[in-house]
């Protein structure tokens, strides 16, 4: 009765939740209770951030092994160095350092005034291009028109 119990839970383990099980790629790390209104960190969107509001609590996924220096690269899918992120930035970015103040995003599009210090290193990751904004949720460069409308 036990082993029929085991085989049963190995197959709906496999069949409906496939990674949800633990299983992850040879370059990726299983999380239990990842933000799932923050996605992964991509190369194109190296530094998401929580959204003001967020109701959902926690996710199980695969991500890549930060602790190896390694990103996925959002285009292929696959984990890379994170070195190797300067050619693979998405439609409507550009490569460039990271600046002092958050860029425009959909929930924050007017660029509101910021008095943080600048870091003295430069942190390179893909940018909005001038006159796109941040879609916080894809992590996409938009235009503000473009963006998803608020919920509620």
């Amino acid at each position: 009765m036990q082993q029929l119990l085991l085989i049963l839970i190995a197959l709906l383990c496999q069949d409906t939740l496939g990674q949800l099980c633990g299983e992850c790629g040879p370059l990726e790390v299983f999380k239990e209770c990842a933000s799932p209104c923050v996605p992964e960190r991509t190369c194109q969107y190296q530094f998401p951030v929580e959204p003001n509001v967020c109701i959902l609590s926690c996710e199980q996924r695969c991500e890549c092994d930060q602790n190896k220096g390694l990103i996925r690269d959002k285009q292929s899918g696959e984990c890379i160095d994170i070195g190797k992120c300067e050619d693979r930035c998405s439609r409507n970015q550009f490569y460039g350092c990271r600046p002092c103040c958050p860029e425009p995003t959909c929930d924050n599009p007017k660029h509101l005034p910021c008095t943080r210090p600048c870091p003295r290193i430069c942190i390179n990751e893909c940018l909005c291009k001038e006159g796109y904004v941040r879609n916080t949720r894809s992590g996409e460069c938009v235009l503000p028109r473009q963006c998803p409308r608020p919920v509620g």
